[in-house]
């Protein structure tokens, strides 16, 4: 058995108690969690990487399991200068850097007019691009570093229909995701076949270390359809009108991830 777990996402992952929490109770590992509320892609990538790096001056490689958990594509981390005058009026929307030098744009941009006009044009397969940029790089970490690792999304991050949804593009490629409604994304189309680079970098991927939910409704999808077809609908989410998984929810995900993702 591992030793110790490190774990990596958004609010999913970070509102203790969360999957990750039940996931070190039942193996008895230790747990370091480095997620936090409101990130995106990028930090959660980072945040992996300077994990493991911390992990290894106390642990051999061979002792570590990382579970990552990616979030929505549209979320924008950048590091910055922490001298850049939008920092010193905002320090709000960044997460401090170890280094003390540099700054990481939280995906708070979205709340206001100096970021929200800096990414207005962004396209989804550009931000589709990035997070695939951020998958590869974990992976190719974690296998040079001989770290055992399994990743999925929180919710589904690879299809798209429409730009419907009543919350925000920030969060959803398709509607009908953090909703009380069943999801159906079968006739969607895949991100990846968009562009010839993006499906180049798709390929690269190891799926057989990236878990995604399939049925006969769902296709590549993640935390969120799995808790929709596992879990009694009254268990779906957290409170009324807040739709991240309720703790029962997370407690479910968590044994299945136990007995058929991390075996």
């Amino acid at each position: 058995m591992k030793k110790t777990l490190l774990t990596s996402g958004c609010s999913m992952t970070a509102n203790s108690p969360t999957w990750a929490d039940y996931i070190s109770k039942s193996t008895k590992m230790s747990l370091l969690n480095p997620s936090s509320p409101g990130i995106g892609n990028h930090v959660i990538a980072t945040n992996c990487i300077e994990g493991v790096e911390k992990l290894l001056q106390d642990y051999h490689a061979e002792d570590i399991q990382v579970v990552l958990q990616w979030t929505g594509i549209n979320r924008y981390d950048k590091i910055i200068k922490k001298n850049n005058n939008y920092y010193k009026t905002h320090p709000g929307s960044f997460l401090s850097d170890q280094s003390g030098l540099l700054v990481r744009v939280l995906s708070t941009w979205r709340n206001d007019d100096f970021w929200r006009n800096h990414y207005s044009n962004q396209e989804n397969e550009q931000a589709f691009l990035e997070t695939l940029e951020n998958i590869l790089m974990c992976q190719f970490y974690l296998k040079e570093k001989n770290i055992s690792y399994k990743m999925f999304c929180a919710w589904d991050l690879f299809t798209h229909l429409d730009t419907s949804s009543r919350i925000s593009l920030e969060l959803l490629n398709n509607s009908n995701q953090f909703t009380d409604d069943n999801y159906n994304n079968k006739s969607f189309d895949l991100i990846k076949d968009r562009s010839q680079i993006t499906s180049f970098f798709w390929n690269l991927i190891d799926w057989n270390n990236f878990w995604t939910f399939n049925d006969e409704q769902v296709k590549y999808g993640g935390m969120l359809q799995w808790i929709k077809k596992n879990v009694p609908k009254q268990d779906w989410f957290i409170n009324p009108g807040d739709y991240h998984p309720s703790h029962f929810a997370h407690q479910q995900f968590a044994d299945f991830l136990i007995e058929e993702v991390l075996q």
